[in-house]
């Protein structure tokens, strides 16, 4: 009986200092003061944020219709992305979402906003790894973001301020704070707001 108390101390022992040699070893991951990116151009008064998950079939038909309206449109709006993974039914979209965050902190958000897309049905850790490669990350920094869960408060702050607005399924689009409600119609509404603010205002005099 006694050999056998001593046994177990010896393992529970040897577990925790496994553990801690284990957790003395892990990167700790700096995370660097950046700013959300974002696309076009930044000093736009026309404003167009999307309320997205990389693993929405919805989201990645939209796009290209997003990437139409930048190159149409570059030099008048203001693109911002934010997070909104439908983890219930997108098991891999919150990870995903978590990566293009570290990317951002290498400045790279917008080449794994891509590749996420470009790669919607391959959304595991060892995919997200493999972009992370192609797009040309520092690997060690990469990982030791992704193991930190550094970036896990900013994707639930998307989320909560998704729902504040209403947001219930992705994508969800807001042109100047107004909820769009067909996103494949975007070209023609931010056309409309062009036009809208290239008009003359009225520069006559009223009646005295």
């Amino acid at each position: 009986m006694k050999k056998a108390y001593i046994i177990g101390v010896i393992i529970v022992v040897a577990i925790g200092g496994y553990v801690l040699i284990k957790n003395s070893n892990k990167v700790e991951y700096i995370k660097p003061e950046v700013s959300r990116p974002v696309a076009g151009n930044e000093g736009a008064s026309i404003v167009l944020k999307e309320y997205s998950d990389y693993q929405c079939p919805a989201c990645g038909a939209a796009h290209p219709v997003v990437k139409q309206v930048l190159t149409e449109f570059g030099d008048e709006v203001r693109f911002e992305m934010y997070h909104f993974p439908l983890i219930s039914i997108h098991p891999f979209a919150f990870n995903a979402a978590v990566a293009s965050e570290c990317s951002n902190d290498q400045g790279k958000f917008w080449e794994m906003h891509d590749m996420l897309f470009a790669n919607q049905r391959s959304l595991t850790l060892g995919d997200l790894n493999n972009y992370a490669d192609q797009i040309g990350l520092d690997k060690e920094l990469y990982s030791a973001c992704m193991a930190s869960g550094a970036h896990r408060k900013r994707v639930n702050d998307n989320i909560s301020q998704g729902n504040a607005l209403g947001v219930n399924s992705t994508p969800t689009f807001f042109l100047n704070n107004q909820k769009v409600d067909n996103w494949a119609s975007l070209p023609v509404l931010i056309q409309m707001a062009i036009n809208e603010q290239s008009q003359p205002e009225d520069g006559g005099e009223g009646d005295e």
